[in-house]
């Protein structure tokens, strides 16, 4: 088996969940790799020193993952880019045929798998893909459109579509969102799963005293992935063992030795390298006796 080297490397990142409402997350980085700037494209030390601020040097000295995180959603990632719309959203013409900003008249709640399809047409998400569900429409005092879909057999929670109608006959829309609970937590509907997953989870609308793990969207390779690990109790969390990696029918594929310790309040990535490189599928990845999280290496 092989042991996962460590290093703890303290970043912030702050992802922007949608008009109006920031979800922050503070990070440890547990990664034994660095990037080295001659790899990185000028778009990239672009956005990296004249949008976040760092300096070159802060770039050298920043663990792999650490790096990446800082570019989720840009499509400017380290790799598996995305297509960009987690932060820049989308805009299109929009059709003169269509009532973007009434009620709709339909009772029938949209599913979470039809939420996850409408995300995964990327930079042809449109407001239009809704049409036929049950939502409300709210403009806010900047004009924004807030548009709200409950979803079936999801108490509290409903889709969340953010746009402006422009002059020049377009839409400029955020990408679609996921909120949940009366204070209306907001969640990125890829990039917050483990999040909104243990928000949800008892019903209780809170992830105050759980600990919860997550694989970070975008982040499987034949290689590896991140693990995400979240503390968020008042007391210390420790894991020693084994992360099993299983197939869909449940068959151990590999063993990978960890042993990490989160403080309390505290939040890590950390960067699982895989003993052997898997072939494309549908996987688990189990942590001790009864937590397991499905992935896929597409």
């Amino acid at each position: 088996m092989k042991k996962i080297c460590l290093l703890l490397v303290f970043i912030m990142f702050i992802l922007c969940a949608c008009h109006n409402t920031e979800t922050s997350r503070e990070l440890t980085t547990v990664d034994y790799r660095t990037v080295s700037i001659e790899d990185l494209s000028e778009e990239q030390i672009e956005y990296l020193t004249d949008e976040l601020g760092l300096s070159r040097e802060d770039i050298s000295e920043t663990a792999y993952e650490s790096l990446n995180c800082k570019l989720l959603g840009t499509g400017l990632e380290l790799y598996n880019p995305s297509s960009g719309v987690e932060k820049y959203g989308i805009t299109y013409e929009l059709d003169s045929t269509y009532d973007y900003t009434s009620d709709s008249k339909s009772e029938k709640k949209i599913t979470m798998d039809e939420v996850y399809s409408i995300r995964a047409k990327e930079k042809n998400i449109r407001i239009e893909d809704v049409k036929g569900y049950e939502y409300t429409v709210e403009k806010d005092e900047k004009g924004y459109y807030k548009l709200f879909a409950p979803i079936e057999n999801y108490e509290k929670t409903s889709l969340l579509m953010t746009y402006r109608i422009n002059a020049d006959g377009t839409i400029k829309m955020l990408v679609p969102y996921l909120v949940c609970g009366d204070e209306k937590m907001v969640f990125s509907i890829y990039y917050d799963q483990a999040y909104f997953k243990a928000y949800y989870e008892n019903g209780d609308y809170s992830y105050e005293n759980k600990v919860f793990y997550g694989v970070q969207y975008s982040s499987v390779t034949k290689k590896g992935l991140v693990l995400q690990l979240y503390n968020c109790k008042d007391k210390d969390y420790s894991y020693k063992g084994d992360l099993v990696i299983c197939d869909i029918n449940g068959k151990e594929v590999m063993k990978i030795e960890v042993d990490y310790y989160l403080y309390r309040n505290m939040n890590t990535i950390y960067y699982v390298e895989f003993t052997k490189e898997l072939p494309a599928g549908k996987y688990s990845i189990v942590i001790g006796n009864d937590y397991a999280i499905d992935f896929e290496l597409k």
